[in-house]
């Protein structure tokens, strides 16, 4: 008689903040990206708290992986598309006041119902069945707090967009090789746009260029690590 042993997935929970950050367009895209994996990335890494910092950089052209399917946008709209933000800096936290002192706004956005609900949704539904699928070697998730203008009052910078184009969530699916990416998309997307149509008027699929650390387990790295 055999038994069947089943792992269980590492699982950790952490306050996260992502940020989609656009290059200037009077110099070379890969000038700029050499800034921010450079000199600016110091800065962020020496910030206190952080738990993790990473850069994820994505390809220059993105239209949009996602298999199309009626009554949910996949293809991504030109003046809507991330790939001319070039990459997003995604900080993790080492515990959930090390953003929110002093932001008590922010701290009740947690309890919005939109938010709560859609969570909810991600957590016991949609988590799951990703795992389920057996192609992922990585699994992050995030649901957006809703949009304050206190949150983010840097200087001379926009952070503000139409409310009917606001993120809801990130969900960053790692495979082992391309193979593995392919086989998920062709074989699991389907059921997955089942799952998602109630919650979801758009899926936006982007590909990853590469992804850099600068800050683990509360640790600068003396490089960054792919």
């Amino acid at each position: 008689m055999s038994e069947t042993t089943t792992t269980k997935p590492d699982v950790s929970k952490h306050c996260t903040s992502s940020i989609l950050l656009r290059m200037p367009t009077d110099k070379p895209r890969q000038a700029g990206m050499d800034r921010w994996k450079g000199p600016h990335s110091g800065i962020i890494s020496a910030a206190p708290g952080l738990f993790e910092y990473r850069q994820i950089h994505l390809a220059e052209h993105n239209p949009g992986r996602w298999p199309a399917t009626r009554d949910i946008e996949t293809i991504i709209p030109e003046d809507r598309r991330i790939d001319w933000i070039d990459w997003i800096a995604e900080v993790t936290f080492e515990n959930a006041l090390s953003p929110l002192a002093g932001r008590k706004q922010t701290a009740l956005a947690f309890e919005d119902e939109g938010t709560v609900g859609f969570h909810k949704f991600l957590k016991k539904e949609l988590t799951p069945a990703l795992i389920a699928t057996g192609e992922l070697k990585e699994l992050r998730t995030q649901v957006f707090l809703p949009w304050n203008e206190k949150t983010w009052d840097t200087p001379n910078v926009a952070h503000d967009n139409p409310e009917d184009q606001h993120l809801h969530a990130s969900v960053i699916l790692g495979f082992a090789d391309g193979t593995a990416r392919d086989a998920f998309y062709t074989t699991h997307a389907g059921h997955l746009t089942e799952l998602l149509a109630p919650h979801a008027s758009a899926i936006h699929a982007y590909d990853v260029e590469t992804t850099l650390t600068y800050v683990k387990e509360s640790e600068i790295l003396s490089h960054s690590a792919d």
